[in-house]
């Protein structure tokens, strides 16, 4: 059983690790336990045989429903679970449930839920999906060679309802822009950049349609987007579940984002796919590259990882020009024609 880290961008980096325990146990049962709402992520993977949806709070005990849920579990007979979230909630169902060996770190084993702890498997310099990839090995063990970058391999359709709810056009093909970012302000590509990017491309491909995806708090920023551009942008920040939003990138033609949950997302889709770094840093992902242009000024100052600039100038993101981006961009959707 794997047991859920708490991100969508943390779940995406999950699928090297189910990759890797169905390739030591091609008939064995990999059964997923996540949050309703990034249930559609691990069922647009693979390897999961099932993926059992848990709206238990991460920060409340609730011990009835966990009993429940670890009664549900036991009855399942799992050999082993691989606990993803550093979170001592995370870990009080499979201890219930008597699974016998329960991989994790954090509270959890300081507390004897988990019985083999990964804490010395993954160190600082690790991406995320290598530091879960360890989990599978015992301390300081190498990782083997030919790990795969996160797939997405079954990603919900595009459905005619599903294009009729969105206003969209099924017919034309779709380029989105995300503007959403995780990391703060430097992970941030100016509004104003996004809009003349939309220009561009709305310009330069008047047959094609542009959208904004992001979360709640981006439907602001979207709406500031399309006023600026002067033109018609569906604007779906906030608008759409997991199972939509999968659906949506998988459609569209080309995919621009800033560091976020959705440059995941798109890669792992496997679109053709403009990424923005502004602090973070490129190197340090394992990441899905085949259809991948990847902007980055890599600064004397950058990558800081910081959420807000301590020079002020914010250079890493405003100088990344909406020309060079469209360039980029152009370059990623011939990749995919001739793919």
């Amino acid at each position: 059983m794997i047991i859920a880290p708490e991100t969508v961008t943390e779940s995406v980096l999950t699928q090297p690790l189910l990759a890797l325990l169905r390739r030591f146990d091609a008939f064995g049962c990999i059964d997923v336990l996540a949050p309703p709402e990034l249930a559609p992520v691990f069922q647009a993977m693979s390897e999961p045989d099932d993926v059992i949806e848990n709206d238990i709070g991460i920060d409340r005990i609730d011990l009835l429903r966990r009993l429940a849920l670890a009664r549900r579990i036991e009855s399942r007979s799992y050999d082993c679970a691989f606990i993803l979230q550093d979170n001592r909630m995370a870990a009080i169902a499979p201890w219930l449930a008597r699974i016998p060996t329960r991989i994790g770190s954090g509270s959890g084993a300081v507390l004897g839920m988990i019985n083999r702890s990964a804490a010395g498997n993954g160190g600082r310099g690790k991406s995320v999906a290598d530091r879960f990839l360890a989990m599978a090995f015992a301390p300081g063990e190498s990782l083997p060679p030919g790990i795969p970058v996160p797939q997405l391999a079954a990603p919900p359709a595009m459905t005619e309802a599903l294009a009729r709810h969105l206003n969209l056009d099924i017919g034309k093909q779709l380029i989105l822009l995300c503007p959403s970012s995780e990391l703060g302000p430097t992970s941030e590509w100016p509004v104003r950049h996004y809009a003349e990017l939309a220009a561009l491309i709305t310009l330069q491909w008047p047959d094609l349609a542009v959208g904004l995806v992001g979360r709640p708090r981006d439907r602001a920023v979207g709406t500031q987007i399309a006023l600026l551009s002067g033109e018609r942008l569906h604007n779906w920040c906030g608008q759409l579940d997991m199972a939509q939003t999968l659906a949506l990138m998988n459609h569209a033609a080309a995919v621009v984002t800033s560091e976020s949950q959705y440059m995941h997302l798109a890669a792992a889709l496997g679109r053709p796919h403009v990424a923005l770094y502004g602090a973070g840093d490129p190197r340090a992902e394992r990441i899905n590259a085949s259809r991948r242009s990847v902007m980055w000024l890599h600064l004397e100052c950058s990558p800081c990882l910081d959420a807000h600039c301590k020079y002020g100038h914010m250079n890493c993101v405003t100088q990344q020009m909406p020309a060079q981006v469209f360039a980029a961009l152009r370059k990623a959707m011939r990749f995919s024609a001739t793919a």
